[in-house]
């Protein structure tokens, strides 16, 4: 918190117990001897101390209030009372404490006290818009986490509190001008998406870097993502390679899978397979979903590791139970397949579905052609048969790993610019443009289209497919043929 000194810590001087615990203690000593035992004398030291903070609580001292506060909140204990007298959890008792320490002028107490009432956490109910005249008490203080949940607050919007873009940059501002890493990287977000502002992707850039530079990971995959991409900034690999680095090394999971990616493709850093698989690998494992789609396509195809489909379609379901819509696209397929998993059309459909509904264009396709095989079967199977044949996918030859002549997997494909009437799918023929398809256009030469991801995957691994014609145009522009796996950098 920025308000550290008040909410305690050693620089706080131990007060004298008032007379009256004094008198307490005498009565104890009264027992047999008049001496106190180990136990008693600790009870007795621990009454004194805790009588003493609670007189400068009541006299007015703020930084005493959200002391006891904080630690009845976490069950603390406070400044040289012993161990055995931690005060009990009691958030109410917290709430009153910090009360008394924002009506005394504190902006950590007016800060914690707004954050505990629109969390209705030692309060009867959470009241967004009590919370709000608190934040903004702390927040106009000087306090930056409360200047940082205003931004927040205004942001998003809540129960009793209107959206405000405008006026969530303006907290944002003031609280990363005050040095709040998290606020650098969400004035960057507003410029980057022209949110209360007009959209200046140099400015977010200038906001990004300081906040990377401040250590924040978050900002840091944005600036290998921004340089990786020649957003706002010079394209450069190299620095890319750097910033998704010191981002990873933190446990960003979408800079671990971003440098896999670049380790694998041997973008901005000499190709290391092995490396790159390893950084996939850890975000994969750690939960992060575009990376868990990424390493089933190597398994499912067989690139620079032995093909294992089971494996594959264990990291699509991964994928796909957390919602990605590439993963539930990847999981459909496969049941359409059976690669990895029993085929199993009525849950190939659902994903599909569930896919196509949440925006995957390829899915969209797919669910069309399965749909319309299966009605045109009328029972049988010859055409879902046919459908499963042409959506497999072959197995990789045995090439060691790093050949130049090897392909591996095709690269991303992006939404085409608006194109004439005669454009069509590399691989199936289908009309794009106005009156047809609408078509992805390769990102590594974008001169190949295609109407879905199935095409595609289907045209790279065909021996006369664009894996060459990609290669060439490639080489031609003074380029080196590249690896490419499905899922480019994200930001």
């Amino acid at each position: 918190m920025s308000a550290a000194g008040e909410a305690g810590g050693e620089d706080h001087p131990v007060p004298s117990p008032s007379e009256g615990v004094w008198a307490d203690a005498a009565r104890l000593t009264q027992g047999e001897g008049g001496l106190l035992t180990p136990t008693e004398e600790a009870a007795v030291r621990a009454a004194q101390q805790r009588a003493g903070w609670r007189a400068r609580a009541d006299a007015g001292d703020p930084a005493a209030a959200c002391l006891l506060a904080e630690s009845y909140l976490s069950g603390g204990r406070l400044p040289g009372v012993p161990e055995s007298g931690r005060l009990p959890r009691d958030a109410a008792a917290a709430v009153s404490w910090f009360r008394k320490a924002a009506e005394a002028g504190s902006a950590e107490g007016a800060f914690r006290l707004g954050l505990m009432t629109v969390q209705g956490v030692g309060v009867e109910r959470a009241d967004t818009a009590e919370g709000r005249r608190w934040l903004e008490r702390a927040g106009e203080g000087g306090h930056r986490d409360a200047q940082y949940a205003m931004g927040e607050m205004l942001g998003a919007g809540m129960d009793g509190v209107e959206a405000d873009l405008v006026e969530a940059l303006r907290w944002f501002r003031a609280a990363a001008d005050a040095g709040d890493v998290d606020a650098m990287s969400a004035v960057g977000d507003s410029y980057s998406s022209g949110r209360g502002v007009k959209e200046d992707i140099g400015e977010a850039m200038k906001w990004y870097r300081r906040a990377a530079e401040g250590g924040l990971a978050k900002a840091q995959n944005n600036m290998g993502f921004a340089h990786q991409k020649g957003l706002g900034v010079p394209q450069s690999d190299v620095e890319a390679v750097r910033w998704f680095r010191r981002a990873a090394q933190q446990g960003d999971l979408r800079a671990a899978h971003n440098l896999g990616w670049m380790h694998y493709e041997g973008h901005g850093v000499g190709q290391d397979i092995h490396k790159g698989i390893q950084w996939l690998r850890s975000a994969a494992e750690a939960g992060y979903p575009p990376a868990q789609v990424c390493l089933g396509d190597i398994y499912k195809v067989g690139h620079d590791v032995d093909r294992d489909t089971l494996e594959a379609s264990r990291l699509y379901r991964q994928a796909a139970m957390q919602g990605l819509p590439e993963g539930m696209f990847a999981l459909g397929v496969v049941y359409v397949t059976g690669e990895g998993v029993p085929r199993d059309l009525l849950s190939a459909e659902k994903w599909l579905a569930r896919a196509a509904d949440a925006g995957c264009s390829s899915a969209v396709d797919c669910l069309a052609e399965l749909r319309a095989a299966k009605a045109k079967a009328e029972g049988g199977d010859d055409d879902v048969d046919a459908l499963r044949t042409s959506w497999k996918t072959p197995p990789s030859s045995p090439r060691g790993i790093g050949s130049p002549d090897r392909g591996g997997l095709p690269p991303p494909a992006e939404h085409a610019p608006p194109g004439g009437p005669e454009e069509r799918c590399a691989h199936c023929g289908k009309r794009g443009g106005p009156t047809g398809a609408k078509l992805k256009v390769c990102v590594a030469c974008r001169i190949a289209r295609y109407c879905g991801r199935i095409c595609q995957e289907a045209h790279w691994q065909h021996p006369d497919g664009h894996a060459t014609t990609c290669a060439g145009k490639l080489q031609a522009t003074g380029k080196k043929p590249r690896r490419h796996l499905a899922i480019p950098p994200m930001p």
